[in-house]
């Protein structure tokens, strides 16, 4: 089979995988009209879902999953790895736009949580150990990222891989988090670093 056959069949298989039937969609969740969904069968919607316009999930051969009343702004990304990774959205989470989401190593966001716009939450790295390949050509591994339930990622944070975020912890504006972050911990800076506890007395 040539290239140009090739990148046809690529093209239609994309096309019927982007309109094939969702894995589950409950009852009142509404997906936008420009909003992009590669892989339907790996896209779970709870019920009262909403996927926001521009938005483009790509679940490949892994798993996303939106719990009830959770929002996607327009032009949120979410991307498995296309390797059976896996994003789970929990319940009442709202997305803000132009944030990332990327879950090749698992990403799972708790409950309640509020995720700013612009924020990169990157459950993978590159493989980068050889010098005499391109990193672009060594792979992709993840160990993975949780988000606890309530908890605040500010706009332009960047949480990398293998970190756990805390239950009502927050991650101020443009912090990068490089290490787990304590239950209702406030971070800030790059890296980040805690300024306080949401439950100490005297701020």
């Amino acid at each position: 089979m040539d290239r140009s056959a090739r990148e046809s069949l690529r093209g239609l298989k994309t096309f019927f995988a982007s309109r094939a039937p969702f894995a589950r969609r409950g009852p009142g969740a509404r997906v936008a009209r420009g909003a992009f969904i590669d892989c339907r069968p790996g896209v779970s919607l709870g019920a009262r879902a909403h996927i926001g316009r521009g938005c483009r999930i790509a679940a490949g051969a892994g798993r996303v999953e939106l719990g009830d009343n959770a929002l996607l702004h327009p032009f949120v990304i979410i991307g498995t790895g296309g390797r059976g990774g896996s994003v789970r959205i929990g319940n009442r989470v709202t997305v803000n736009s132009f944030a990332c989401l990327y879950g090749l190593g698992g990403l799972d966001i708790g409950n309640d949580v509020l995720i700013g716009p612009g924020a990169v939450i990157v459950a993978q790295t590159h493989n980068f150990d050889r010098t005499d390949i391109p990193i672009k050509d060594q792979g992709s591994s993840g160990r993975g990222v949780r988000i606890g339930d309530g908890a605040w990622i500010g706009a332009n944070a960047v949480i990398l891989d293998g970190v756990t975020v805390g239950a009502g912890a927050i991650v101020g504006a443009g912090a990068v988090v490089t290490r787990d972050i304590a239950p209702f911990d406030i971070v800030a800076g790059n890296p980040a670093r805690a300024v306080r506890n949401r439950k100490d007395q005297n701020p």
